[in-house]
């Protein structure tokens, strides 16, 4: 039931989205639909008619088919405003087209990078994953502090950036084209051309030998921790029998370290 209504649902943004691309190809506004945030989702009203001054709208029963109490399923609103709506989403929706047919040019095996701000970028290569191409993070170059890289914790495990699990991780990614430096429109956010910046190490150094000690002593107390993490039950008896068999571990673990 589910699948039919969001099939459903589907099949009519599709229908709203080709009578609007009609009705903007012949430059009329008649036709054309515009959207208003509301509850969790947006009201859609198809603009049914035009004067010098006004637009006639319709609500459109799509998805949760919102109606806006200010505007119930049908009244008049200011053509300026309608045409400022239309405006606004014909902006957002070029926006992504752009960035749609950015990626779709690239060529499978070519190196990208990707912009995070301040002189740190992730280099990639263009591969084609779920039908789309997109980045597959290979390196990190620029200006990246120590703690977006590897950091070493008290127990010897180390911790890694965001950034570094998705070359670690080997996670396909596909920013808007905006954040990608090869993009024509983009504006790198470093002095230099990351193309040219060799690869960052993120491994942390070797741990020191007072390192290594109090690692070895973080694991002994997270040892002792798990076990004396016990569950208690409703009957006293029970319960003194399973701290002290908590205890009595604990104390084996102590002298044996």
């Amino acid at each position: 039931m589910a699948e039919d209504m969001l099939a459903r649902w589907r099949r009519d943004e599709e229908k709203l989205n080709r009578d609007d691309a009609a009705a903007k190809a012949k430059g009329t506004m008649v036709g054309r639909y515009i959207q208003h945030p509301h509850a969790d989702g947006y009201a859609y009203y198809k603009i049914v008619g035009t004067t010098s001054r006004s637009a006639q709208i319709e609500v459109i029963e799509i998805g949760d088919a919102w109606v806006l109490p200010a505007w119930g399923r049908k009244t008049n609103i200011p053509l300026a405003k309608a045409r400022m709506m239309l405006n606004q989403r014909d902006t957002i929706n070029e926006f992504h087209r752009r960035a749609t047919d950015w990626w779709s040019q690239q060529t499978l095996g070519s190196i990208v990078h990707y912009d995070n701000g301040f002189g740190q970028y992730v280099r990639g290569e263009i591969i084609e994953h779920q039908g789309m191409k997109q980045m597959l993070p290979i390196a990190l170059v620029g200006e990246w502090r120590p703690h977006d890289l590897g950091q070493r914790r008290a127990d010897g495990s180390v911790y890694y950036g965001p950034q570094v699990n998705w070359i670690l991780n080997k996670e396909p990614m596909q920013p808007h084209s905006s954040n990608m430096v090869e993009c024509p429109t983009h504006r790198p956010s470093g002095a230099q051309a990351p193309s040219t910046l060799s690869p960052v190490s993120w491994e942390p150094s070797a741990p020191t030998p007072v390192q290594e000690a109090l690692a070895a002593l973080m694991r002994q107390v997270a040892a002792v921790q798990a076990v004396l993490n016990v569950s208690l039950g409703t009957d006293p008896e029970d319960n003194v029998k399973t701290v002290r068999t908590a205890l009595d571990k604990a104390r084996q673990l102590l002298t044996a370290a």
